[in-house]
């Protein structure tokens, strides 16, 4: 099973927070930027980071499971 996350999700968790896009990063010790790109959907965290991101925000719901059979699906 693969994971990838719902950024516009994490964006609103993210901003209900009040976290900036800088203050999140260190939170969550990645740049700014890779933060902006998962939250934009342009790449995918890795699983370790997913795991920050749901043990930072204490939820887990901007989580997706992505089949994880031999057709991708």
């Amino acid at each position: 099973t693969h994971f990838r996350i719902d950024g516009a999700r994490l964006t609103k968790i993210r901003t209900e927070a009040e976290l900036s896009l800088e203050d999140a990063g260190r939170l969550l010790r990645v740049n700014k930027g890779n933060l902006s790109k998962w939250e934009r959907g342009i790449i995918n965290p890795s699983k370790p980071a997913i795991i920050r991101l749901a043990m930072v925000f204490n939820r887990g719901d901007f989580i997706v499971e992505v089949g994880g059979g031999s057709d991708g699906k």
